[in-house]
């Protein structure tokens, strides 16, 4: 005959029941938010308290969930959170960026560099002070003594659709293109850049510059102007 089970048997029952849920819960959270690829060059450290881990010599993180490759020499990250970094440079479907200060914001999908910039993208080589990359959207946001040399120009900023390459350069600009320049040194011009389809706009390398922007362009740029 099976006996009733006491009080006792069914408290210790549900307490242990309770540890191995939280056990499997806790493996099922690790699965989840084990994103990053983590190879220190040197010492880390690792705080109990935050969980932010440092890599005090350096090292390299990979983010599987946007393809990121960050390798910096000083790297401080929370997994599912954040990743800072000096002395970096990180790869992505965005190009390259190569920047003294780094963030990447992973719930926001968004990186923040500053400092001395660098925006290689195909055949667009830029410096900045500014970089904003929007991960989700696929949109570059330069500010600051932005300059290109390829098509060359300069600008107080960029905001670059990283799908169709067509940008606006937000005034004062100038555009510099053999045998004449566009300028405009008040704030409030665009000058709109798309990829290079004819000769017979006014071109620079692989792009074409017009005066006249195309309005879907500006609505799909005009939220991230800085």
């Amino acid at each position: 005959m099976l006996k009733k089970p006491t009080l006792f048997g069914m408290k210790v029952f549900a307490v242990v029941f309770g540890v191995l849920f939280l056990v499997a819960l806790s493996v099922v959270s690790a699965q989840t938010f084990a994103t990053l690829t983590v190879i220190p060059y040197g010492n880390q450290t690792f705080d109990l308290a935050t969980g932010i881990t440092t890599l005090t010599e350096g090292g390299e993180i990979v983010q599987a969930k946007t393809d990121l490759v960050l390798k910096a020499e000083y790297v401080r990250y929370l997994e599912g959170a954040f990743i800072e970094a000096s002395g970096s440079t990180i790869t992505g479907k965005f190009g390259q960026i190569q920047a003294d200060k780094l963030y990447v914001d992973i719930q926001a999908d968004r990186i923040t560099s500053s400092g001395d910039v660098t925006l290689s993208y195909n055949d667009l080589f830029i410096r900045t002070n500014q970089l904003q990359i929007f991960l989700e959207p696929d949109i570059a946001v330069l500010e600051g003594d932005v300059v290109s040399e390829k098509p060359e120009f300069t600008a107080a900023s960029l905001v670059l659709d990283l799908n169709s390459e067509d940008a606006l350069l937000l005034s004062p600009y100038e555009y510099k293109n053999t045998p004449f320049t566009l300028k405009q040194q008040d704030a409030g011009g665009f000058l709109q850049l798309s990829r290079k389809e004819s000769s017979e706009a006014a071109t620079a390398g692989n792009y074409e510059a017009q005066t006249q922007v195309d309005a879907p362009l500006l609505d799909t740029l005009r939220p991230y102007f800085p």
